[in-house]
């Protein structure tokens, strides 16, 4: 998978390469965790949007 990626970002002219995909590695972290009535959501950590979910949500709870 990762040669076709590589082959089809040169074709494009992109910069990736087999290098970027050998050498990834992952930061595991903790979700963000909110309540929505009553539903308990699991949602993605920093820097994705999470937190903006869960304070979004927290906003509509306050307008009901």
């Amino acid at each position: 998978i990762a040669e076709a990626i590589v082959q089809a970002s040169n074709v494009n002219g992109g910069i990736l390469s087999l290098g970027d995909f050998a050498n990834y590695t992952i930061e595991q972290k903790k979700p963000i965790q909110c309540t929505y009535r009553g539903y308990k959501l699991l949602t993605v950590p920093p820097p994705s949007g999470g937190s903006t979910l869960c304070d979004m949500l927290k906003q509509l709870k306050i307008v009901k």
